[in-house]
């Protein structure tokens, strides 16, 4: 319709100024958030790094995380830790705001926020779309789902008038560029395409799109490398190599082919979106000689596309080398963010935050098992929305700060 297509105009041109302008800035930030480290002017006044202490971070106001270095060598489930560095990304992006991890507005949002993904992906949920009249029997994971939407909705109301009510607000934050939208609208003679609900969901959208999926592919790139400790080698030999001493740009990405091969592999394996969104054929059409009638919705499994045999040789195995020249791997045959017009509109906010927050931990930490013998993470997953890997620790060992 011409308001979906209006809709994402809008959507596309707020997160394209935002890229264009402060993402890259953002994300490092973030990504230094997990390694406690703050830049500081050499004697020879070049600039160099250094592990940060507590007391100079607090004193600085720099950073008030908990992070990696924090555990001290000793064995943690980072999820958390993943998902406060995305979210900041998100809500910095977003509104210009900015959390810690112990803020009572972060944890609030992200109990909903796990709730509803959880619930969503309920068996219970999934059967309504597949039968509708079982919405008119009583359903009680339906009834909390609602439960916490509502819940929800307030959470992104309240962050929505806060962000109004600044008086120094982010020029480039995307609520900003929404709103200026939705106002030069309203001030025209044209009819309303965009409305105050288009802005709400779209936050909706960002949050859960943004931080929920992030974190997740996070902790799936860990439990792979702990499955493949020779790969992680050769990433770090990478970095090392590649960039000497300093910290990686997104304008890098095409020197250190290893690591980009591990990227694609984990998205490959595991698309933490495994369904794309729904489509809906407009016109009578067919695939592989499957007749699809106007107005289906088709919902493409990307899981699926990603572990065909007749496309990837042992589709189920990690296996980075498959992207590297020579090793088979096609990365046209690739769509974690699915295709066509309902394409991710985040997609390059999210390779950026990929690159970036997997190079800045592997040049720095190598992931290991808490003990010699420990069972390997469980990479089954957890069948939802977001395709989640089940729960397990790991060392994050600092490296050395220079080359080896």
């Amino acid at each position: 319709t011409e308001e979906w297509r209006a809709h994402r105009r809008v959507v596309h041109s707020a997160l394209l100024r935002c890229c264009q302008q402060s993402l890259h800035g953002v994300i490092e930030r973030q990504a230094l958030h997990l390694r406690k480290v703050q830049k500081t002017i050499s004697s020879c006044g070049n600039l160099s790094w250094k592990v940060a202490s507590s007391h100079d971070l607090t004193k600085l106001g720099l950073f008030t995380t908990q992070v990696l270095m924090d555990y001290q060598g000793t064995a943690a489930d980072l999820s958390e830790d993943f998902t406060v560095a995305a979210s900041n990304v998100i809500t910095t992006l977003a509104f210009g705001k900015e959390y810690d991890k112990t803020s009572s507005e972060l944890q609030e949002l992200h109990s909903c926020l796990n709730e509803i993904v959880g619930l969503w992906g309920s068996s219970w949920i999934s059967a309504l779309d597949s039968f509708p009249l079982l919405r008119k029997l009583p359903n009680p994971v339906f009834a909390r789902l609602l439960k916490e939407v509502a819940r929800r909705d307030e959470i992104i109301k309240q962050h929505l008038r806060d962000y109004k009510l600044q008086d120094n607000k982010k020029a480039d934050a995307i609520v900003g560029s929404l709103l200026q939208a939705l106002d030069k609208q309203n001030n025209t003679e044209q009819g309303q395409l965009l409305t105050d609900v288009h802005v709400h969901m779209t936050t909706v959208d960002l949050l859960i799109g943004g931080t929920e999926t992030t974190a997740a592919w996070l902790n799936w790139t860990v439990a792979f490398l702990l499955h493949r400790p020779e790969v992680q080698t050769r990433v770090y030999e990478e970095l090392c190599t590649v960039l000497e001493e300093r910290y990686p740009k997104y304008s890098d990405r095409h020197r250190l082919p290893v690591l980009s091969s591990v990227i694609s592999e984990v998205l490959r394996l595991r698309p933490v979106a495994p369904l794309a969104v729904p489509h809906r054929a407009i016109r009578d059409s067919s695939i592989a000689g499957y007749f699809i009638p106007k107005n289906t919705v088709i919902i493409p499994n990307l899981f699926g596309a990603h572990h065909d045999p007749a496309v990837w040789s042992e589709p189920y195995s990690f296996k980075p080398e498959r992207f590297l020249e020579g090793g088979g791997g096609s990365a046209r045959s690739l769509m974690p963010f699915g295709g066509g017009a309902r394409l991710c509109l985040g997609e390059t906010l999210a390779k950026m935050e990929l690159f970036l927050f997997t190079a800045y931990l592997l040049r720095d930490f190598e992931f290991i098992l808490p003990e010699r013998g420990a069972p390997l993470p469980d990479l089954t997953g957890l069948a939802s929305v977001v395709l989640k890997i089940r729960a397990y620790r790991v060392v994050a060992r600092p490296r050395p700060l220079t080359e080896p």
